[in-house]
């Protein structure tokens, strides 16, 4: 797991959308669907539920959050 994966995955869920994390982490939507993708891979689960309203984490995504969150203090 690399910070800048773990900082994409709290901005989404800050912000509620990837375009929205992108735009404040000053990143391409791309490379931040592609961060979220590699943390999907390294966890082998599913982190997000994209939908049209937005993104929602499932449990496996809300724990990891959670964890990220303490660990970056």
């Amino acid at each position: 797991m690399k910070d800048y994966q773990l900082r994409a995955l709290l901005r989404v869920v800050e912000t509620g959308s990837i375009r929205a994390a992108a735009r404040t982490l000053q990143l391409s939507q791309p490379a931040v669907t592609k961060a979220i993708r590699e943390l999907e891979a390294e966890v082998d689960a599913p982190l997000v539920l994209r939908s049209s309203r937005g993104v929602g984490l499932t449990e496996s995504g809300r724990q990891l959050a959670m964890r990220a969150r303490l660990a970056q203090g």
